[in-house]
């Protein structure tokens, strides 16, 4: 097999762990918002009717999801840090394949990175 075949299989390999990697990042970040989103509207909901007690269903309700948005951000995190260094593989073997042209090499680098973020998942 040529030098290139080598090149474009193992970039089939990449795009493929890429596309998998995308998808539970995405699926994490859709749970965050959701957390989120529960956690800020009772955040809203205990600014505008404070309780008469702390043992409210309610601040239960607050504390469980300031907890978990703490948990799950570091997987967030860890996520994008995964996702970001095999943009990086990808980018370089783009690079190694077919050097880019001076003029258009930062926009076929955010080219790449916007196709496979955006690519539908099964």
């Amino acid at each position: 097999m040529t030098k290139q075949g080598d090149h474009r299989s193992f970039r089939l390999q990449l795009e493929r762990e890429w596309i998998e990697i995308c998808g539970k990042s995405k699926q994490v970040e859709h749970a965050f918002c959701a957390i989120g989103l529960v956690f800020i509207s009772s955040l809203v909901i205990l600014a505008f009717h404070p309780p008469a007690v702390l043992v409210n269903p309610l601040v239960t309700v607050w504390f469980v999801s300031l907890a978990c948005l703490i948990c799950m951000l570091p997987v967030l995190l860890w996520r994008s840090w995964l996702e970001w260094q095999h943009f990086k593989k990808m980018d370089e073997l783009l690079y190694l394949v077919a050097p880019p042209a001076r003029i258009g090499l930062r926009q076929r680098r955010w080219n790449l990175f916007s196709d496979f973020r955006n690519t539908p998942r099964e």
